[in-house]
């Protein structure tokens, strides 16, 4: 696609995520800063994955930039930097949705350059406490614990999101955001008899991180319950409140948070272990609970389908 084909750059949300599905402090911060990004860059031929690619640079400079602080101005700088991949980070879906161009590939790529962000400012903060007399120990031990409990956080909100997507969405977007084993598969064949390695190689890599996504979530082998128009109606009228609380599990709140305890490392370099603490237990304690949750909420969807009842949305819906 050429510059001049490219569509005009958004001015709005347009290119964010379903309302229902996002997160607050993406929506409200993150993605609106991204969207200057995305009219920068709408009308030239900076690709998605470029953008990716730029996301993962920009968190590793800013994991040397936090791990090396010695003053207060290194701190304020990386933090910067670590806000500025994941402003990035949500840039190159953005203007991936405005050219129309996502790809299973792309996703995967997203993620793992997701990994290596995370990693980077994990590290950047243990190298920090360990040379600012924290000790080695509790930070080694508690950035393990918040890394799994990120990783964990993050993979059940993207499962959660993509069955809320394909239960509310019309039947073609839903199928996107929660797409079969087999529709990942074409699209690995079709980069592979194109010779687009890398684009292949990441389509394959993200058939393997659904299967295993769906395992460790418990899916059901159709995730699909809501099958006409009024039912996607029911469930979002049953299962929106759980959706938004799930938000405040997503991967943006976590960074986020990490990018806070930077500033908070200025003060006292212990920050990081609150930020940690806070992934650990009430994070934690919150999935387990809307997990649990969700079970009755199935069943009150199924009861309502079969009454063939159809609730009324609320007013902001």
């Amino acid at each position: 696609m050429t510059a001049q084909a490219l569509p005009s750059p958004p001015r709005s949300s347009a290119t964010f995520k379903a309302r229902d599905v996002e997160e607050l402090i993406d929506f409200y911060l993150h993605r609106r800063v991204a969207n200057w990004v995305v009219r920068l860059l709408a009308r030239t031929n900076v690709q998605p994955d470029q953008v990716t690619f730029s996301s993962g640079i920009t968190a590793l400079v800013a994991g040397a930039v936090i791990a090396t602080a010695n003053a207060p101005w290194q701190l304020i700088l990386g933090a910067v930097l670590f806000f500025g991949s994941i402003v990035l980070d949500c840039s190159d879906g953005q203007l991936a949705r405005l050219r129309g161009t996502s790809t299973f590939a792309g996703r995967a790529l997203d993620g793992w350059i997701d990994v290596v962000s995370s990693t980077s400012i994990f590290v950047a903060h243990l190298i920090y406490m360990v040379r600012h007399d924290v000790g080695f120990w509790l930070p080694f031990c508690a950035g393990w614990g918040a890394g799994y409990a990120l990783k964990w956080h993050a993979h059940h909100y993207d499962h959660v999101k993509n069955v809320y997507l394909l239960n509310t969405q019309p039947e073609e977007k839903g199928a996107e955001a929660y797409p079969s084993i087999e529709a990942i598969e074409r699209e690995y064949q079709e980069h592979r008899a194109a010779g687009r390695r890398l684009s292949a190689l990441m389509a394959k890599s993200f058939v393997s991180f659904t299967i295993n996504q769906r395992k460790s979530t418990g899916a059901q082998a159709d995730e699909r319950r809501a099958r006409t128009d009024d039912e996607r109606r029911t469930y979002r009228s049953i299962f929106r409140l759980y959706m938004r609380l799930w938000t405040f599990n997503g991967l943006g709140t976590h960074l986020f948070l990490l990018t806070l305890a930077t500033v908070g490392a200025i003060f006292d370099p212990r920050a990081p272990l609150v930020a940690w603490g806070i992934f650990i237990v009430p994070m934690t304690l919150g999935a387990f609970g809307l997990s649990w949750w969700r079970r009755s909420l199935i069943e009150r969807f199924e009861r309502e389908r079969a009454s063939g009842s159809r609730p009324m949305e609320s007013a902001t819906g």
